[in-house]
């Protein structure tokens, strides 16, 4: 978005756009996703503005803001979401005309420069932004790139080949750089692959004492640090899953709806016919577990919603769950875990206790 934009939406907000240029600014939001949740955000420091101190020159801080936005139009390489209650949900808005509607223009100003720069040095520093603040067009290049949500975040990555990354919340996804030989990337975490398929160049991913390589297909890779097992969901096409260091002819083939395990010791079980509502649920923002250790969903709830979460009755994270919920407010998730085992929960901030 540029100057012109910010402009366009301030108005929008402030109610003082004629009612056809409301409409147009409505579809034009609508038409991209990322620009629709930047606005979204922005909406949210507006309406929060709402009881700040005005601002003296409004005008100083609405250029400050136009000077530091250097982002260009298009869809970028790499798009941050927000999990949970953190993220900003769609919503219609509605705009009264508010008499001090410029001072909180330059409120909000303030408060999305300081949230952009932000961002733009977190990427920076994980290889994602060039120095200038140009979107990445590749991967290739002499250095690996490294591509890390932290908790209660997720990202879509496309690569140069072609290959669409979906990471999940709390992952580390590393990418050699793709040259002659084989397309070689490292996963710490869960992801899924929709990969741009190339006979030349084989398509590898390694997580935890497992190698995934791609035969033409979608997959899912679960192996979070700590975990004892790598699991391989194929949602079409074929995979070969072996342990790290095993000849790349001794892997095991996974088809559509095939669930590779693989464990500690590098053995390898096939699930035919695997549901993949659990495995994919994730990127629909659904929360989904069936007959799961209570402990396994605490550590996927507070990856998801960046929280911490303590049971004090240590012997209940033993105990089974089944769960298929809207991953959005954390009340309702921590209700319907604790409801069915007739626990209760209590929240301070970010810390949740079960009891």
């Amino acid at each position: 978005m540029d100057d012109r934009h910010f402009r366009r939406l301030a108005r929008y907000f402030a109610g003082e756009c004629p009612a056809e240029e409301a409409l147009e600014t409505q579809r034009w939001l609508a038409a991209d996703p990322a620009r629709q949740l930047e606005a979204d955000r922005l909406h949210d420091l507006w309406r929060a503005s709402a009881e700040s101190e005005r601002v003296a020159n409004s005008d100083d801080a609405w250029e400050r803001l136009a000077a530091r936005m250097q982002v260009t139009e298009g869809v970028p390489q790499v798009t941050l979401f927000q999990t949970g209650e953190t993220s900003v949900h769609r919503k219609r808005f509605r705009w009264q005309r508010d008499e001090s509607s410029r001072s909180r223009i330059a409120v909000v100003a303030a408060a999305a420069a300081v949230l952009v720069a932000s961002a733009t040095l977190y990427a920076r520093h994980e290889g994602l932004i060039g120095s200038g603040g140009d979107r990445v067009t590749t991967i290739a290049g002499a250095q690996p790139r490294v591509f890390r949500t932290a908790r209660g975040q997720r990202a879509v990555i496309m690569l140069g080949d072609g290959t669409r990354v979906e990471l999940g919340a709390e992952s580390v996804l590393r990418v050699k750089p793709f040259g002659a030989g084989a397309r070689e990337l490292t996963l710490d975490g869960q992801a899924v692959f929709d990969v741009a398929h190339d006979t030349l160049h084989p398509f590898l991913v390694r997580s935890g004492n497992a190698i995934t390589e791609d035969l033409g297909t979608r997959f899912t890779v679960r192996a979070y640090h700590g975990d004892s097992q790598v699991e391989v969901l194929v949602s079409s096409g074929q995979v070969a899953l072996r342990a790290v260091g095993a000849p790349a002819s001794s892997g095991t083939l996974l088809g559509p709806a095939d669930l590779g395990i693989l464990d500690s010791i590098g053995r390898t079980t096939v699930r035919n016919g695997a549901d993949s509502t659990r495995y994919l649920a994730w990127t629909r923002d659904r929360l989904v577990f069936e007959n799961a250790p209570l402990g396994e969903v605490v550590r996927e709830v507070s990856r998801w919603f960046d929280v911490s979460i303590d049971v004090d009755d240590r012997v209940s994270l033993s105990r089974r769950v089944t769960l298929n919920v809207p991953a959005r407010a954390l009340p309702e998730v921590l209700g319907a875990i604790t409801v069915p085992l007739r626990l209760h929960f209590s929240m301070r901030g970010r810390d949740v206790s079960i009891h």
